[in-house]
């Protein structure tokens, strides 16, 4: 096996990281899924120094880790910031030749959220390493996770359906396309560090989404329009008692102040192109 097809990854067990995973292996690379279950040959917690001897072999380092459960910045800032820092300093010390980090298009200058705010500082600890940083939108698909699945839910069990005003605008990044841009990125033969946008480039608003989620399943139901700060005190009530609500306040931050105009313009040197939501 050769060194440009072993490929090293945080976070394969998550929803994306699990279907990057299945796809780099059926493409023939040799993947390490470095993370802290104890079932994992290579153990390793985000936040922690990682054993050099990880990344013995290692062409590839995909990191796509990132903390959920940190509610308060120090924290956040200590286990994902600084622990993609040592991460990366010990794939760059390893000689690791491609490095690429799963960012967020909630990370952008002026962000609000932590969640953006502490991938932008990821963003900025990569860019040292010349690694290619990839900013998906709202990944969809099968057995999804996050925003789109609590949507799916609040579709198919509530019997109106809460939609955010003002509606905030989602870029759609269907999970296989995202998968398919991580291989496209492995298998070229030349590295060029960069920053890709990775979604369907048309907005859609919230109750947009919604209603084709609605169309799926089938379902007619009305809309509760809803002013995003009503759930989002809500969120920050049940969080200030120590309970854990269904979103978190952050995350309802990051939805009603995203990015304004994000850039995909870099997606048009590559192959991967990014489907439609509404008419997939």
């Amino acid at each position: 096996m050769s060194q440009r097809r072993a490929i090293l990854m945080t976070g394969g067990s998550g929803f994306i990281g699990a279907q990057i995973r299945v796809e780099l292996k059926e493409a023939d690379y040799a993947v390490r899924n470095l993370g802290r279950n104890e079932s994992l040959p290579c153990r390793w917690s985000l936040g922690e120094q990682p054993d050099a001897r990880v990344f013995q072999g290692v062409g590839v380092l995909i990191h796509c880790a990132y903390d959920m459960t940190l509610s308060k910045w120090d924290d956040i800032r200590q286990v994902n910031v600084e622990g993609t820092e040592k991460l990366l300093a010990a794939a760059a010390a390893a000689d690791v030749a491609r490095i690429i980090l799963i960012s967020s298009i909630a990370a952008f200058e002026g962000c609000q959220s932590m969640y953006g705010r502490a991938k932008l500082a990821c963003e900025g600890i990569a860019n040292h390493h010349d690694a290619v940083i990839l900013r998906p939108g709202m990944v969809w698909g099968e057995d999804s996770g996050g925003v789109y699945a609590a949507m799916e839910h609040w579709v198919q069990s509530l019997p109106m359906t809460p939609v955010l005003v003002p509606s905030p605008s989602f870029y759609m990044c269907h999970v296989q396309d995202l998968v398919d841009l991580i291989v496209e990125l492995v298998s070229q033969p030349g590295w060029k560090p960069e920053v890709l946008t990775a979604g369907y480039p048309a907005p859609l608003r919230f109750d947009q989404v919604v209603q084709e989620l609605q169309r799926r399943q089938q379902i007619r139901k009305p809309l509760l329009r809803l002013p995003w700060r009503l759930p989002w005190l809500a969120c920050k009530a049940f969080e200030t008692v120590g309970l854990r609500p269904p979103f978190r306040s952050d995350g309802l931050l990051g939805l009603m102040k995203s990015n304004p105009s994000p850039n995909f313009s870099a997606l048009k040197s590559h192959e991967t192109s990014f489907r439609s939501f509404t008419n997939d």
